[in-house]
């Protein structure tokens, strides 16, 4: 009997992707969603609760010893860290315009350190056991980079800021002015985070206890596991501890940037944009996230610029003005 019940275990394990010491209840109810739900975003919706259980029962150690101290009174000193896995040589015309525009705005005299796969742990240290895993095409890439992200600030502090997030103009001061950065984009139900803070673009001084929490989750999520329970699985990680802690979220919050436009051109890449509208934008929004994955026109089908043609436009007037 016992053989029988793990060799069922062991197919929903394989069929649905749950990972750890085989949580019994989140495996149940998340095959129980999808055979409820026809649509991928409604069951990965109706999976949350149960995979919030799954990090606070796992987890909740961790958020208790961030809860002893939880404000950060550090300020913000690390330098920008922004990473293409496969180099410079290697970006998409699209990163390439993103970091050129890093480049020209980031803050002051604060250092960029371009990471990639050949450089990144002369600044991070992370366990064997993850490199193992990664080696191996046990995680992503994007999800290597998470673990990389929080590893960098927790030890380094600094900004961390995607190789596909464009800046319009100067970085504001503001984004090393507290212990914590993020950008706050537009809430969307799909989106987990959404209208609190972005992982794309995440400051912190070094050992910020939020960052060094979700560092630490993160570690110990990979010492037992060998596929991901959920493709945000940092969020999880993150909201929980937020939502757990109000000093803590209050902490966050000081430094989030309302970001109205982030995901606007991305979002509108196929439209048409007037200059009027894009002006306006961009007066109300610098930071804009982009992807080499989506095909972005410059013109839509009856000749007009798109948003995408419109920001192209834009920094090649801001390169020939200087």
């Amino acid at each position: 009997m016992m053989s029988l019940i793990r060799k069922i275990r062991d197919a929903i394990v394989k069929s649905y992707r749950i990972i750890i010491s085989y949580d019994m209840p989140v495996i149940y109810h998340m095959a129980i969603n999808r055979l409820k739900y026809r649509h991928h975003s409604d069951f990965l919706i109706a999976d949350r609760p149960y995979k919030f259980q799954f990090i606070r029962r796992h987890y909740g150690h961790l958020i208790e010893k961030c809860r002893q101290n939880p404000i950060s009174n550090k300020p913000n000193e690390g330098p920008i860290w922004v990473c293409w896995w496969q180099g410079e040589d290697q970006m998409p015309d699209i990163i390439r315009l993103c970091y050129a525009s890093l480049k020209k705005n980031a803050t002051g005299d604060r250092p960029i350190i371009f990471l990639h796969s050949g450089n990144y742990s002369t600044y991070a240290d992370i366990p064997r056991y993850i490199l193992d895993k990664f080696e191996r095409k046990l995680m992503s890439i994007t999800h290597f980079t998470d673990i990389l992200r929080m590893t960098l600030l927790a030890k380094h502090g600094g900004l961390w800021i995607d190789a596909s997030v464009f800046l319009s103009s100067k970085m504001p001061d503001s984004v090393f002015s507290h212990s914590y950065f993020s950008a706050k984009e537009p809430y969307d139900a799909q989106h987990l985070g959404s209208g609190q803070y972005t992982v794309f673009m995440l400051g912190a001084a070094a050992e910020a206890p939020w960052i060094v929490y979700a560092r630490d989750a993160l570690f110990e999520y990979w010492k037992t596991s060998w596929k991901l329970i959920d493709y945000v699985l940092v969020n999880y990680i993150l909201i929980l501890a937020l939502d757990s802690i109000p000093a803590l979220k209050e902490d966050v919050m000081k430094g989030v940037l309302d970001t109205p436009h982030i995901n606007t051109i991305q979002n509108r890449r196929d439209d048409a944009c007037s200059p009027s509208v894009f002006e306006k934008m961009i007066s109300e929004c610098q930071f804009y996230k982009l992807s080499y994955k989506l095909d972005f026109k410059e013109k839509d089908e009856a000749g007009n610029l798109t948003y995408y043609g419109r920001l192209l436009q834009y920094s090649k007037q801001v390169q020939n003005n200087n």
